[in-house]
């Protein structure tokens, strides 16, 4: 099994050899996982052309300590996914329902390129509506980006804070450099690196 945030190395072709994938699902019990791969280059851009329902893949892990498990209960929880970011925070809400939905009390800020047209937002809602103590923010790329200040007047600075981010490198580094200054150090700032090379 796996841990929600955990990501693993996946083969498609064992002539392209493994590529790390954030696992996008929740361990159901039932050895099934989600991928949600963004065509971000060459080989992922061809992916969905050659691969077809029963194609042999090779799973190798998890990884990784992007985990809820690690978030500090008494502190403010601020979760922040950018684009295909959002994949460890989709795994995170399906391990939350059912029985632990009440113990959840965060800000999951989703920046997308274009709310109308992004495939996670319905499922993002169906999750978030499950969970009485999440607030489901959504930020579109044009219209209302993303600001540390923003976050900071959303999410109540200076209070006790842990974040949580996934997404562009850039955008990471710039958010946490402004909410870091927000919150008089009081911050934690957890990034997910998924830009491995």
């Amino acid at each position: 099994g796996h841990r929600p945030g955990q990501f693993a190395f996946v083969t498609f072709d064992k002539n392209e050899g493994a590529h790390p994938f954030t696992i996008a699902s929740a361990d159901r019990g039932d050895r099934t996982v989600t991928f949600a791969i963004k065509a971000l280059g060459d080989y992922t851009r061809r992916l969905s052309g050659r691969l077809a329902a029963g194609s042999p893949v090779r799973v190798e892990g998890p990884y990784g300590r992007f985990e809820l498990s690690r978030a500090d209960p008494s502190a403010r929880q601020i979760w922040i996914a950018g684009g295909i970011g959002i994949t460890p925070f989709l795994a995170w809400l399906e391990s939350l329902q059912g029985e632990s939905a009440t113990m959840v009390n965060a800000d999951l800020h989703y920046y997308v390129r274009d709310r109308a047209t992004d495939p996670f937002v319905q499922r993002l809602q169906l999750l978030a509506a499950a969970l009485p103590g999440l607030q489901l923010h959504f930020h579109d790329q044009k219209s209302s980006p993303v600001t540390a200040g923003k976050l900071a007047a959303i999410s109540g600075a200076p209070k006790p804070a842990e974040v949580w981010f996934c997404g562009p490198r850039g955008l990471g580094e710039a958010l946490r450099d402004g909410l870091k200054q927000a919150w008089n150090g009081r911050l934690r700032f957890h990034q997910e690196a998924f830009e491995l090379r």
